[in-house]
């Protein structure tokens, strides 16, 4: 099956008609006397949650959850309609060719990460415009500043305080049960995997990258974990786990760079200290890994570089900064003295003096034993800078003449205008319904 598609209207109704259940959650404007739909998505599938229906209603404003049948489903298509407590919502027009596409379990789609693979249907792209400003008091519901924190509250989303929800659509969501990548644990010797599913009889879970890479064959158990071992140069790039059967897949995972910048959503880095070094520099530079073979004793060209690292990855996703060790990921180690308390301190200190605006960090110092090219056991220090993906952006260095910078792949660059201008929106907050 390919990863999205279409079908007709009419072969989608045959769909909707064979539905068990459908979960529908969707908001209901009223305006001049008129009601509105706002947004509509719906859940089905075999891994359906089991949930009590809900109103959340206010003046202008009510958000709904309702569990109805396929068929009934349907039929509010065929009339353009969902009956309502005596009332009706009209749809908006539905496509005559649907869109459908399929994503891997817990992929982020701006709505709550489904927890199996899961294949969306796009019904219609009507843009309603939604409430954006005044308060919103509860009748038998909790309070809100605005539309958006309402819905996201409604909808159990993490949504920054001030941002928008971005979704006024109607979608359908399938969960497919038959198989899914629970877990992965990645260590620096193996990748242990944990999978689940009605349907994992002669499924095959493969690690897959450039070169072939090795699998694992299926029992018919539910639940099964299974180990890859890690080669000793670390997992090349592009690495990613595929739960695949008869040619499909029914679930996957990457694991690094290019294809993520970080590891997806269930791949568990579970490591601490020396391992967890030894991990990252098994995975190499890339979008949020970056290797400095020494620490800055000076504020020079180098302390700047560090500086400009640390607001690339503040602009993005967030990333790990390795003093003292090469571009190669060979360990060269920093002195003693610079892993105690008062050298770490002064690290922060000129991060401080440097960045703006102050992103989340984290300076440590980690003792690393490994075996050097004779085979002899060797102890040396690393610092771990740890940057957190910032909630401010644009950040830069020079505070008085700020300088924005960007990451794409394993290098920073200059931040672009418009560069700048993307990182800005994706976090703007909404200008109305703050107080």
């Amino acid at each position: 099956m390919a990863e999205s598609g279409s079908l007709s209207k009419s072969d989608f109704l045959q769909v909707a008609e064979k539905i068990g259940e459908i979960r529908l959650r969707f908001a209901m404007a009223q305006r001049d006397g008129k009601n509105s739909l706002i947004f509509l998505d719906g859940e089905f599938g075999d891994v359906l949650d089991q949930r009590e229906d809900r109103t959340w209603a206010y003046d202008s404003l009510s958000l709904f959850e309702r569990t109805v049948s396929g068929s009934s489903f349907k039929q509010f298509i065929e009339d353009g309609s969902i009956p309502l407590n005596g009332q009706s919502v009209p749809l908006p027009e539905i496509r005559d060719s649907i869109s459908w596409t399929r994503y891997p379990s817990h992929f982020d789609r701006s709505l709550d990460r489904l927890a199996w693979p899961t294949t969306e249907y796009a019904l219609s792209d009507s843009r309603q415009v939604p409430p954006r400003s005044g308060l919103l008091i509860g009748r038998d519901a909790p309070s809100f500043q605005s539309y958006d924190a309402a819905v996201a509250a409604f909808l159990e989303l993490d949504l920054l305080p001030g941002h928008q929800f971005n979704r006024n659509d109607v979608f359908l969501r399938c969960q497919n049960g038959l198989g899914r990548i629970t877990k992965v644990v990645w260590s620096t010797t193996t990748i242990d995997v944990t999978l689940e599913g009605c349907a994992l009889m002669d499924s095959v879970i493969e690690l897959a990258s450039p070169m072939p890479g090795e699998t694992r064959k299926l029992s018919d158990a539910t639940s099964q974990m299974c180990s890859f071992n890690v080669p000793a140069t670390g997992l090349p790039s592009c690495s990613w786990l595929v739960l695949r059967r008869d040619g499909d897949w029914l679930d996957y995972k990457y694991l690094n760079w290019p294809h993520a910048p970080m590891p997806d959503v269930g791949v568990e880095i579970v490591v601490e200290g020396q391992d967890k070094i030894l991990s990252l520099i098994s995975q190499g530079e890339g979008p949020s890994i970056e290797f400095k073979e020494g620490v800055p004793a000076e504020p020079n060209n180098e302390r700047y570089g560090v500086c400009k690292t640390i607001a690339a990855f503040a602009n993005g996703l967030g990333g790990t900064i390795l003093l003292g060790v090469a571009d190669d990921g060979s360990i060269k180690g920093v002195p003693d003295p610079l892993k105690t308390r008062n050298s770490i301190d002064a690290i922060t200190n000129w991060i401080k003096n440097i960045v703006s605006p102050l992103p989340d960090f984290d300076v440590q110092a980690e003792e690393v034993l490994y075996s050097d090219e004779l085979g002899l056991i060797v102890r040396s220090n690393v610092i771990v800078i740890s940057v957190g993906p910032g909630s401010l952006p644009p950040y830069g260095i020079k505070p008085g003449k700020p300088e924005y910078f960007v990451r794409r792949g394993a290098t920073t660059f200059p931040a672009a205008p418009e560069q700048l201008r993307n990182i800005v929106q994706k976090s703007l907050p909404a200008q109305s319904g703050l107080f």
